[in-house]
């Protein structure tokens, strides 16, 4: 059984491989409402969830053009040393990540597949910013590409990086590309095999 989109593992099972799409933890409705009203009161503003991580270079990170775009808000780890109008930190002891990628209207992130899973499963448009060869990292990118499911960019050209009116426009073809998988299938799965 592989549980990963875009895996490509040898064929272990006895009977058959089960691949499934990506799945993820359910939002909940009240957290997702709160964060939305808190970061785009208005209505009029683009949330964006970056994903980065934790071993950014600082001084590289602070410098970016989609921080001080007026008509995003972004959603940013705790530990991301950036102090901006429009970003938003993840209080450290949440650990409800599906929540503010449900509230996004928008992700950008280095392709790790739990943060891939739950913008995919939450039918939200996805920019991944690419690193080194990881063979996990390239699975999933390719995954993602054949099914027309993610934009690229690189490292070097995140500095640079503003979302306008025409990147969210590309970004909406994206959704409706979505095979949702239902954990509870998922789950009655693994338990046929255990019994």
């Amino acid at each position: 059984m592989c549980l990963l989109s875009g895996c490509r593992e040898l064929s272990w099972g006895s009977k058959e491989n089960k691949t499934f799409g990506f799945f993820a933890r359910t939002p909940q409705k009240d957290a997702v409402r709160r964060i939305r009203a808190a970061l785009n009161p208005d209505g009029h503003k683009t949330i964006v969830f970056s994903g980065l991580g934790m071993t950014i270079d600082v001084g590289e990170l602070a410098s970016w053009k989609i921080w001080d775009s007026q008509n995003c808000a972004s959603i940013v780890s705790s530990n991301t040393k950036v102090d901006k109008l429009n970003i938003y930190k993840i209080p450290y002891d949440d650990t409800g990540s599906q929540n503010y990628i449900a509230a996004s209207d928008l992700v950008i992130s280095k392709p790790r597949w739990e943060t891939v899973a739950e913008a995919v499963s939450l039918h939200k448009p996805l920019i991944l910013v690419t690193r080194t060869n990881m063979q996990e990292d390239i699975n999933t990118i390719e995954y993602l590409q054949k099914h027309k499911r993610c934009e690229l960019v690189d490292w070097q050209d995140m500095n640079q990086l503003q979302i306008t009116g025409e990147i969210l426009e590309k970004m909406k073809a994206q959704i409706g590309q979505d095979q949702e998988e239902n954990s509870e299938e998922v789950v009655n799965e693994i338990r046929l095999i255990i019994e």
